[in-house]
C-alpha cells in the first residue's frame, strides 16, 4: 500500500498513541502490546480497543508475565496491588513501589528501574567542557594545539571567553609566563582562526558579541580585526539579542574603535525598535559606550531613550545611574527639570550608599554639567556623604568632586572644606597635571582661597609638571591664580609664560582671552606671539559665519563674560604696538551688540572702560543698545555705584552727543532716552548689512 510521505508522520503518531493507551490504561505489559496490534486499527475508538483487549486470548488482563518480559531485570520488580494511596500519579488503579530507589519513566503507569543509565555526551560537548575547565593559559595552549582542527564556532568562542576571564578576574590574573604565552603564541593563532571564520561568515551573533567583548577585556589592539568584526556584524544587527547589542558597543568603546556614523545610526534604529526588551543595565552600557566613543547623541533618538528610562529609574542600580549621568554630560545634553528631579530623587534615596567613590563623584560632575540647580537638602545630603567617604578618595575622585561642587554651586560646610583642602594638600604630589589644575580652578570657582602653605605646594607641583601641561591645564591654572589674587614668583612666571608661548597655537580664542585676562590681573602683558595667535584666530570671518554667526573658533562663539574679560585685558595691554585692528574691533562690537542684555553689571562696566581706553567710539546703534541694557539693570536694582561710576567715566571720553546722553542718564535714570524710534525694529533693521551698519 502506498502512503504519501507527508502522511507517514501522522500514522506513526497514531500508532504510538495506541501503544501508549493499551499499556497505560489496561496495564498490559509492553512485550504483549504487539500481540494486540493486529486486532486494533490505529483509528479505532476507545470502546473497541477495550473490547479487543478483553477478548484477546493471549492477554492476561492486569498481570505481568515475568517469564516472557523483555524489560531487563536490573532491580526488584513491581507488583500491582489495590492500595488507597500512592505517590505515583496514575489515570487508573495505583501501584505500590517496593524496594525501588529511582525511576526515570513518566509516572502514568508501572515504573521500570534502570540503574547506571545516562546519556553519553558528544565529543563536541566534551571539548567545550574541557575548554571551560582549564585554569592556566599553558593548559589552554596545549588544548588548542591538539584540538584546533576539530573546533567549531562554539569552541572558538569558549576559548576567547576563557582567556578574557583570565585577564578580567583578579583570581585568575596572568603571571609573566602566561602573559608571554598568550600574547606571543596563543593569541596570534586564535586570531588567524577567527579570520577564517569571518571569511566563511560562520559566526553566530552571540559568538560575535562574546568575541568582541573578550578582545576588549584582553585589550587587544588590532584595529583592522575590530573593523572587520564591526563590518560583519552590521547586516546582522537585528539578529543580536539586546544583551548582545550592549556587549558589542561596549567592546568597541573599550577598544576605542569608532564605527562609521551609518553603523551607529543602524545600531540605534535596531535598539529603539526593541527598547522595551532592554534591561536597565543594557541601556546604561549602550549610552556609556557611545559617550566614550565621543558620539554626540541627541535629538529624537536620545529623547526616546530618556522617555523609556525616566519611568523605570527605580529599576536602575547605582552603577547604571552613574553611567547614564556620565553619558548625558558627555552628550552635552541639557535635561528637562522633571527628568533631573526624578534622577536626583533616585540618587539621594536608599541607593546613595551603593555608589562607589568614582560612581558618585562622576554622577555629581555630570549633574553640574547638565545644569542642575542644587537645592539646600541636596547640598546637605551630598556634603555629608562626601565627608564620610573622603578618606577613601583617590586623586581623581578629589579633583572630580571639587569640580562637581563648583559647577553645582555647592558651598561645602567649614569642616568639609577644611577636610577637602587637607586631602588635596596631602595628595598633591601624586596628582596628574590635569588634576592639580582642576583642583586649583575648582577652589577658585567656589571662592575658597586655600592657605598659604597649600598655595606654595600648588606652585611647586605646577612648576615641576609644567613641561607636560596641555592648553586646558595652563588656562585653568592661570585662571585659578588670578582669582586667588596671587602674584606668582618671577621664576615661575618666566617658565609659565614660556610654556604658554609654546602652546599658543593650540589654544582656542576663548582660552587665549582667558589667559590674557588672567595675566592682566597679575600686571603682566601677554607676549606678542600669544596676541598674534589670538587676533589671527578671531578676526577671520568666513561667508558661513556671516550668515549663521556661529563658528567654534570665532568671536560669535564667545560667551558674554568671556567677551568682557577679553576686551578688558586687551585694553590693559594697550601699550603694546600690536593692538586690535579696525576689522577685529568691528566684529567685537557686532558680537557684543547681539548679546548686550546678557552681560552682567561688571561686564558692562568692563566693556565701556576698555573701549574708552582703546579710544574706540562705537556707532549710535551700539551705544543705544548699551544704554538700554544699563537702564534695565538700573530698574532692577542690579547696577551698583562703582559700576555706574565706571560707565560714566567711559562715556565721558566719547563725543559731545554721548556726553549729553550720559547727563540725561544721570538726571533721570535713563528714563528720557529717545527709544521710540527703536520700537518695532528688528535686529537687521538696526544692522542692515555688514557694509552700512555703522552709518
Amino acid at each position: 500500500m502506498y502512503v504519501p510521505p507527508h502522511q507517514v508522520s501522522a500514522l506513526m503518531h497514531l500508532y504510538c498513541t495506541a501503544l501508549y493507551c493499551v499499556h497505560s490504561l489496561f496495564y498490559v505489559p509492553l512485550h504483549q502490546v504487539s500481540a494486540l496490534m493486529p486486532s486494533i486499527h490505529v483509528c479505532t475508538s476507545l470502546p473497541l480497543v477495550t473490547q479487543a483487549v478483553h477478548a484477546h486470548p493471549d492477554i492476561r488482563h492486569g498481570q505481568t508475565d515475568a517469564k516472557n518480559s523483555v524489560v531487563p531485570s536490573s532491580g526488584p520488580r513491581f507488583q500491582r496491588e489495590k492500595v488507597k494511596s500512592s505517590v505515583v500519579p496514575s489515570t487508573g488503579p495505583r501501584f505500590q513501589r517496593k524496594n525501588a530507589k529511582s525511576s526515570i519513566l513518566p509516572s502514568s503507569g508501572p515504573r521500570f528501574q534502570r540503574e547506571h543509565w545516562k546519556v553519553t555526551p558528544s565529543e563536541e560537548v566534551l571539548l567545550t567542557k574541557r575548554i571551560t575547565q582549564v585554569t592556566r593559559v599553558v593548559q589552554l595552549q596545549t588544548l588548542v594545539a591538539e584540538s584546533a582542527p576539530s573546533f567549531n564556532d562554539i569552541h572558538l568562542t569558549a576559548v576567547f571567553s576563557r582567556l578574557a576571564r583570565f585577564s578580567r578576574h583578579s583570581g585568575d590574573s596572568l603571571d609573566s609566563r602566561d602573559a608571554r604565552i598568550l600574547y606571543i603564541h596563543l593569541l596570534p593563532k586564535l586570531i588567524a582562526l577567527l579570520r577564517h571564520y569571518l571569511d566563511c561568515d560562520s559566526l553566530s551573533p552571540q559568538s560575535l558579541a562574546t568575541i568582541i567583548n573578550s578582545l576588549a577585556a584582553m585589550e587587544v589592539q588590532d584595529a583592522e580585526l575590530v573593523a572587520e568584526l564591526a563590518h560583519v556584524a552590521e547586516p546582522r544587527l537585528y539578529e543580536f539579542t539586546t544583551q548582545g547589542q550592549a556587549m558589542l558597543v561596549w567592546g568597541f568603546a573599550k577598544l576605542n574603535h569608532r564605527p562609521p556614523s551609518q553603523w551607529v545610526s543602524s545600531f540605534l534604529n535596531v535598539l529603539l525598535a526593541r527598547i522595551g526588551e532592554c534591561q536597565p543595565q543594557e541601556v546604561a552600557v549602550v549610552l556609556w559606550s557611545l559617550a566614550k566613543l565621543r558620539y554626540k547623541l541627541g535629538g529624537a533618538k536620545l529623547a526616546e531613550i530618556l522617555d523609556h528610562v525616566q519611568p523605570r529609574l527605580a529599576q536602575y542600580n547605582a552603577h547604571s545611574l552613574s553611567m547614564i549621568a556620565y553619558s548625558l554630560a558627555c552628550f552635552e545634553h541639557v535635561a528637562e527639570s522633571a527628568w533631573l528631579e526624578a534622577f536626583v530623587s533616585e540618587l539621594t534615596g536608599p541607593k546613595l550608599t551603593a555608589f562607589t567613590n568614582q560612581g558618585l563623584t562622576q554622577t555629581l560632575w555630570a549633574l553640574g554639567r547638565m545644569g542642575y540647580l542644587a537645592d539646600s537638602p541636596f547640598c546637605s545630603t551630598i556634603s555629608a556623604t562626601v565627608h564620610r567617604q573622603l578618606q577613601r578618595y583617590n586623586t581623581a575622585d578629589l579633583a572630580t568632586v571639587l569640580q562637581a561642587f563648583a559647577d553645582l554651586g555647592i558651598t561645602p560646610p567649614a569642616e568639609l572644606a577644611e577636610a577637602l583642602q587637607h586631602a588635596t594638600y596631602r595628595n598633591m604630589w601624586s596628582m596628574s597635571a590635569y588634576n592639580v589644575s582642576a583642583v586649583s580652578f575648582s577652589f577658585a570657582k567656589m571662592r575658597a582661597v586655600p592657605e598659604q602653605g597649600w598655595l606654595r605646594r600648588m606652585l611647586s607641583v605646577v612648576y615641576s609638571h609644567l613641561p607636560t601641561f596641555k592648553p586646558k591645564e595652563l588656562v585653568m591654572t592661570v585662571g585659578a591664580l588670578a582669582r586667588f589674587n596671587v602674584r606668582p614668583p618671577p621664576e615661575f612666571m618666566v617658565a609659565f609664560r614660556a610654556r604658554l608661548d609654546v602652546m599658543a597655537g593650540e589654544l582656542s580664542p576663548q582660552e587665549i582671552a582667558h589667559v590674557i585676562w588672567s595675566l592682566a590681573r597679575f600686571g603682566y602683558k601677554p607676549s606678542r606671539s600669544l596676541l598674534a595667535e589670538f587676533f589671527m584666530a578671531t578676526n577671520n570671518r568666513s561667508l558661513l559665519a556671516e550668515f549663521f554667526m556661529a563658528t567654534n573658533n570665532r568671536l560669535y562663539s564667545f560667551k558674554p563674560k568671556e567677551l568682557s574679560h577679553m576686551i578688558w585685558a586687551l585694553a590693559g595691554a594697550g601699550s603694546l604696538s600690536l593692538t586690535p585692528d579696525p576689522t577685529w574691533l568691528e566684529e567685537f562690537l557686532d558680537t557684543s551688540y547681539n548679546v548686550m542684555f546678557e552681560f552682567s553689571p561688571s561686564g558692562l562696566s568692563n566693556i565701556v572702560s576698555a573701549l574708552a581706553r582703546l579710544r574706540v567710539t562705537p556707532p549710535p546703534a551700539w551705544t543705544s543698545c548699551y544704554a538700554a541694557a544699563c537702564r534695565k539693570l538700573l530698574e532692577e536694582g542690579g547696577l551698583g555705584v562703582t559700576q555706574l561710576g565706571s560707565i560714566i567715566e567711559g562715556l565721558e571720553l566719547w563725543n559731545v552727543t554721548l556726553q549729553t546722553q550720559q547727563s540725561e542718564v544721570m538726571e533721570s535714570g535713563l528714563g528720557v532716552m529717545p527709544w521710540d524710534h527703536l520700537e518695532g525694529l528688528g535686529l537687521w533693521e538696526i544692522y542692515p548689512s555688514k557694509h552700512n551698519r555703522w552709518e
